[in-house]
């Protein structure tokens, strides 16, 4: 988040020069793209910079064209999230074109935040559900104040990449051999 918007405030910092630091520092990059949010037009000219680098694009994907375009952009992986798609087949659909999605469930105090499908359904139905569908990554946000417990990857795939947050830089030793692959930190806190 590089920019200002509401609650988001600028970094006193190079957006450019962020995103490569944290690839430096951490191997990856997740970039959450606000004008994508708003116009469903990902900034694919800050896309291209990273072409080739370990970046993951959440830019609000609501149609499988434009986590098409994110890809050709240079991203590794796009993010879809419950908040932005209608349903279960939607992402369905996505996979079926791209194996390098990377399916997001937005969730406030352990319920899932979405479309009626979305919401109809716990975050732990969603998880199978993803894995059963063939996608290795799942991102798992929190916007309340719960924090999943570890039994949620149980009987997931020992493949199947779970991260959870947003959380703390602190929170990484308090995670570490519980299964969850990783943890997302927000930017403003690593740089």
């Amino acid at each position: 988040m590089f920019e200002e918007d509401g609650d988001h405030h600028p970094l006193d910092v190079v957006a450019s020069e962020a995103v490569n630091d944290l690839i430096s520092d951490y191997g990856k990059a997740l970039i959450v793209d606000l004008n994508g949010f708003r116009s469903n037009r990902p900034r694919l000219d800050f896309i291209r910079m990273f072409e080739k680098k370990p970046i993951w694009v959440d830019a609000g994907v609501r149609l499988v064209d434009v986590a098409i375009d994110i890809f050709i952009g240079g991203a590794e992986k796009t993010v879809l999230r419950t908040e932005t798609l209608d349903s279960m087949n939607e992402l369905r659909n996505a996979h079926e074109l791209s194996d390098q999605l990377i399916f997001q469930i937005d969730v406030m105090d352990g319920r899932t935040i979405g479309s009626e499908d979305f919401e109809m359904m716990s975050p732990e139905s969603l998880l199978n559900q993803a894995a059963e569908m063939g996608i290795q990554i799942c991102l798992y946000l929190e916007q309340g104040k719960s924090v999943p417990s570890s039994s949620i990857i149980h009987g997931l795939p020992e493949t199947f990449e779970l991260y959870i947050g947003p959380l703390h830089a602190s929170d990484a030793v308090r995670f570490e051999n519980t299964g969850f692959k990783g943890i997302v930190v927000d930017a403003k806190e690593l740089l």
